[in-house]
């Protein structure tokens, strides 16, 4: 038992620090703070809207991060990354992700974090499934929430969104809504094969208009890595490949995914 404990905490050893460093490099290169000083004193805080973080940032020039936990070792690092970048952060979960825990147990471990936290974390509902689930979430106490209605039709995105965006008014949470395809991975499903994965601004700013989303993920040629990790007992922490013939996510969007050049298992 005792080789197998070790084991166990090496594994999450190398996770963490793995996630940490990814999350770092993304930081220093796009998500700094540009007033971030050093030596300052550090307050500690809690949870946060994304509504503030995001203006701020638009007013600094400078990105948010907006990362996927999917357990306890990746809050941890994604804080600590934030922390000694003394960077905002915006932490994640997918209907999938939720699926393995729970809304409140990722609730918990961020909130958890947030309160130890001397930079501002959000977190995040990525690519709700659904009324029923947004609502959950603002009930669970997620700070930001997405509805992605981009599978609907225009009309019916547009109806799905307002009803959402309107209840995170009521809450003072902020709705994210989704126009146009991101293509590539995403938890609701493979793009549609000729679909324009491209949004239409004007149909963005009329979106925007009738639906009071509090901002707007949109369609612009981005494409999401679809990847498969694969497990040696030499390297049970192999990097991911990806397997083109039996992958069911079939990005249309260019560029093309460059998962296509690699080799298959």
């Amino acid at each position: 038992m005792g080789s197998i404990s070790r084991a166990c905490k090496a594994a999450e050893f190398h996770t963490m620090s793995a996630v940490k460093r990814k999350v770092k490099r993304l930081v220093n290169n796009y998500a700094r703070c540009p007033d971030a000083g050093e030596g300052e004193e550090q307050t500690l805080m809690a949870l946060v809207t994304t509504e503030k973080m995001l203006k701020d940032a638009q007013a600094g020039h400078y990105a948010v991060g907006a990362f996927n936990v999917e357990n306890l070792e990746f809050v941890m690092a994604v804080l600590a990354a934030a922390e000694e970048t003394k960077s905002p952060v915006i932490m994640q979960t997918t209907p999938g992700t939720i699926k393995t825990a729970g809304l409140d147990y990722f609730y918990g471990m961020v909130k958890a974090a947030a309160e130890r936290a001397s930079v501002p974390v959000a977190l995040h509902l990525d690519h709700g499934d659904g009324y029923d689930r947004c609502m959950q979430a603002f009930r669970t106490g997620y700070t930001s929430v997405m509805i992605d209605g981009s599978h609907e039709s225009f009309e019916d995105n547009i109806a799905l969104t307002k009803s959402v965006a309107a209840a995170g008014r009521a809450m003072g949470v902020p709705v994210e809504a989704e126009l146009g395809k991101v293509g590539g991975k995403e938890d609701d499903g493979p793009a549609v094969e000729g679909e324009s994965p491209y949004t239409d601004p004007a149909e963005a700013k009329e979106f925007v208009e009738r639906t009071g989303c509090t901002s707007l993920a949109i369609g612009v040629g981005t494409s999401t890595v679809c990847t498969r990790a694969i497990r040696t007992s030499s390297s049970p922490w192999s990097r991911p490949f990806a397997t083109p013939s039996t992958c069911r996510w079939f990005c249309t969007a260019p560029p093309v995914c460059p998962m296509s050049r690699l080799p298959r298992l």
